[in-house]
């Protein structure tokens, strides 16, 4: 694990570094509907934060970094859901004032519970749109579908939507 943490370090430094000035950096509040075996269950509670760098000279598509997390309460025995993964965002830069995006990740998937954690894989399309505020600040709003497998159960699949709501900023 530690050999992962310090290939993405290093991946980050340098896609920063050759990035230039086109860096996107996002964080806002996220509101989960999960549902497995004929169940589904409301996540009220939660956070989503993404860096994307842009690959090559085209600031349309990029390489996109993804961290968040649910919350469940009581309701929901207490369970904390946290993903992290990496893929591809693609973002229509066409206009100023809206500019649309779509994105896919593939990472880790981690259940915590108050004496148990375990890790999953988990997959995320999701898509959206930025709309301008001024200079490189943007209110971000989005949509994520979530497919991951379910702790200590084989063969069945926890899937949610993700209602993402937030500010991106533009370096």
């Amino acid at each position: 694990m530690k050999v992962l943490a310090i290939a993405f370090a290093t991946l980050m430094l340098v896609l920063t570094a050759s990035a230039q000035d086109s860096l996107e950096l996002s964080a806002g509040y996220m509101y989960s509907h999960l549902s497995a075996k004929g169940t589904s269950q409301d996540a009220n509670t939660g956070w989503d934060a993404n860096l994307n760098v842009p690959l090559f000279s085209s600031k349309s598509l990029g390489l996109i970094f993804d961290t968040n997390a649910a919350y469940g309460g009581a309701d929901l025995d207490n369970i904390t859901l946290y993903t992290y993964g990496g893929g591809l965002q693609y973002s229509v830069r066409a206009w100023k004032a809206i500019q649309p995006f779509v994105n896919f990740t593939v990472g880790d998937a981690s259940f915590h519970q108050q004496y148990f954690t375990t890790n999953k894989l988990d997959i995320s399309l999701g898509g959206g749109a930025d709309f301008h505020l001024a200079g490189g600040l943007y209110v971000r709003g989005g949509v994520n579908y979530l497919h991951t497998g379910l702790p200590e159960v084989h063969g069945v699949g926890l899937n949610g939507v993700r209602i993402i709501g937030g500010l991106s900023y533009r370096f």
